[in-house]
């Protein structure tokens, strides 16, 4: 009998050692490890920079709904609207990829938002059009950037995706300027 108890205490502790064992999670398959991929400098910087551009594309607009000329006011309604939408979007990716998008205006669009706040009327349109024809040129550049050599699918995938709507913005932004410009000058 005493045997047996000890036959049955000796498998009962191997299999609470073989369980205790089997139990145990694995680093090398750990979750945190498995779905969020390290991203390369330029995926980084893409997403801080499309991040930082699209903020300040919707803040900065949010302010020339503010202009007297409808097609200036429909044009900064356009920009909040799709900025935010892409700006969205981009966010959750990065999430996904575990890197972080700025929360606040660097010190460059600061500035300009503090000079748009107090301006008004054609000069404040003139002004507005013409910062707006900038950062379209910078982003469309910065996404041809990130298409032509990101490192992961998803950022280039988006790149692609969200690219001819800036070419489209840039283009209207040139046209309302140049229109707002000869109408000044005459």
């Amino acid at each position: 009998m005493l045997r047996l108890l000890t036959t049955i205490g000796v498998g009962l502790l191997v299999a609470s050692t073989s369980f205790a064992q089997t139990s145990r999670p694995n680093p090398a398959t750990s979750p945190a490890e498995t779905t969020v991929p390290k991203l390369d400098q330029q995926d980084s910087n893409f997403i801080k920079e499309a991040a930082a551009g699209g903020m300040a594309e919707v803040e900065l607009s949010k302010i020339a709904t503010k202009s007297v000329n409808p097609e200036v006011k429909r044009f900064a309604e356009r920009m909040v609207r799709d900025h935010r939408s892409a700006g969205t979007e981009l966010t959750g990716i990065a999430t996904e990829l575990g890197a972080t998008v700025p929360k606040s205006f660097d010190t460059n669009h600061q500035k300009i938002r503090d000079q748009l706040a107090n301006m008004h009327g054609p000069a404040f349109d003139r002004q507005y059009m013409q910062i707006m024809v900038d950062d379209h040129d910078q982003a469309v550049k910065l996404f041809r950037q990130e298409i032509s050599s990101s490192h992961d699918p998803r950022l280039k995938q988006f790149a692609q995706k969200v690219l001819p709507t800036i070419e489209e913005h840039q283009k209207m932004a040139l046209d309302l300027s140049g229109r707002l410009s000869k109408t000044a000058a005459q």
